[in-house]
């Protein structure tokens, strides 16, 4: 009755390890698709992201503009200023911003500057890299901010 196993019941041993050696095999080929999602240049991608926006909100609070240009291929530095023309502008230490070890900006000839209403004064695409991967940055006119 319920005690009694019939001979259909169960996997036998070749079976289950059959299904054992493909699991194996299908783990083995999905596993460099999600080494690239914890690429150096992902990770400064998106801290790069979160990045201008607090700078964005930073120039909005403060009522001033800030312009935003990288120092080195790995190093941010703001100036202030009354406006995105301004003649005179003012370090802002405390905005700077490196990127993780690993991670470099493709190009550093490029700045843009966030307005007193947190608009930038114009598109721009900014590309970090690593070894593996390189991902695009655009700052769009009104301040907003995408991963490509």
């Amino acid at each position: 009755m319920f005690g009694e196993l019939r001979k259909e019941d169960g996997v036998t041993l070749l079976e289950g390890v059959t299904v054992l050696i493909l699991m194996g095999i299908i783990v083995a080929m999905a596993a460099p698709g999600f080494s690239a999602l914890n690429s150096d240049s992902r990770n400064g991608a998106l801290q790069f992201l979160f990045y201008v926006s607090s700078v964005r909100a930073e120039a909005v609070a403060s009522t001033s503009s800030l312009t935003v240009s990288p120092t080195n291929s790995r190093q941010i530095s703001v100036m202030s200023g009354n406006s995105c023309d301004s003649t005179t502008q003012t370090s802002e230490v405390t905005l700077g911003f490196t990127l993780p070890d690993g991670a470099s900006f493709t190009d550093t000839g490029w700045s843009f500057c966030m307005d007193p209403h947190g608009i930038s004064d114009h598109n721009i695409i900014v590309s970090i890299e690593d070894e593996r991967k390189t991902y695009d940055l655009e700052i769009m006119l009104g301040g907003a901010v995408e991963l490509k």
